[in-house]
């Protein structure tokens, strides 16, 4: 059981690292436009990667947490 739970918890913190790695990406390219919008496609969906990436990383947290318990 020990295996499938590292598989998850690795799979975990790669899903959060990409998410981070993408919002910075997309933030970055909406901060390099000339004309700016709050509604800028690149900006929400950078906000709503790394809400993603923090989410995700809390479920990772309580996982590992409910894996020492054992």
């Amino acid at each position: 059981m020990q295996l499938i739970t590292d598989l998850t918890l690795y799979s975990g913190i790669a899903a959060s690292v990409l998410a981070i790695t993408l919002a910075i990406y997309l933030i970055l390219m909406w901060f390099r436009q000339e004309n700016r919008l709050l509604t800028n496609l690149p900006l929400m969906f950078g906000v709503v990667f790394i809400a993603h990436a923090i989410s995700q990383f809390m479920v990772l947290l309580s996982t590992s947490g409910e894996r020492l318990d054992n």
